[in-house]
């Protein structure tokens, strides 16, 4: 909760210059936690931050908090990225301009591996959501654990026009090919092995409107 509040405070302002920078605007902060198995048999979790435009769900903003490090990884339609890292203290600025940050492309998994099969809504304390699972259509790479299923859950309560993955997410780029994947918040992603067993777990804990403006340098290569 400590670092959602600094992320809210230091999201207050607009840049005032900038003229050859590309802003990406947000306005809302959604606060997710990872789980995972680890070889020590114990479930480690991990706590992340997604910023993104209601209006706009072709690119994404994420952040990371290790040790007073802040760790942001801008990612847009077509899975390129744009990565830099900040102190807390540095952070709580006016503007944050990402001056020639690091920049890549994230590897993205061909769609053809992959089903979209939509299922029945799901009651969650009382609340319906929409569901829809990602499924292998190769057995063998499946069983190998070259792929995984993948079972999605959808919160629309904002009333959103899109869906709300990462631009590299599969889902996000089967919703771009015009699959059904429902509109909303990812509010649960649960991803099982072929045996059924569940290898890892993304859970939306809570969402925030606020406003908040990124500035990437153009003229960067």
């Amino acid at each position: 909760m400590k670092v959602l509040f600094i992320l809210i405070l230091a999201v207050l302002f607009s840049p005032k210059q900038g003229y050859s920078q590309k802003a990406y605007k947000f306005d809302y902060v959604l606060e997710y936690e990872y789980e995972h198995p680890a070889d020590d048999g114990k479930v480690h979790a991990h706590t992340h931050y997604r910023f993104i435009n209601s209006s706009d769900n072709s690119y994404i903003l994420l952040i990371n908090v290790d040790e007073k490090v802040v760790s942001m990884r801008l990612i847009t339609e077509g899975g390129q990225f744009y990565h830099s890292t900040i102190s807390e203290e540095d952070f709580l600025v006016e503007a944050i301009s990402l001056r020639c940050p690091a920049t890549g492309h994230v590897t993205e998994t061909k769609l053809n591996n992959y089903a979209v099969v939509p299922k029945s809504d799901t009651i969650i304390n009382s609340r319906s959501f929409s569901r829809v699972e990602l499924l292998p259509v190769n057995e063998k790479k499946f069983k190998k654990g070259e792929l995984s299923a993948r079972e999605i859950i959808m919160d629309n309560t904002l009333g959103l026009k899109f869906p709300f993955f990462t631009p590299d997410d599969t889902a996000h780029r089967f919703y771009n090919e015009g699959e059904k994947i429902p509109n909303g918040l990812l509010k649960e992603s649960v991803v099982t092995d072929f045996e059924g067993n569940i290898t890892g777990r993304t859970r939306l804990i809570q969402y925030i409107p606020l406003k908040k403006m990124i500035m990437v340098d153009k003229n960067c290569k």
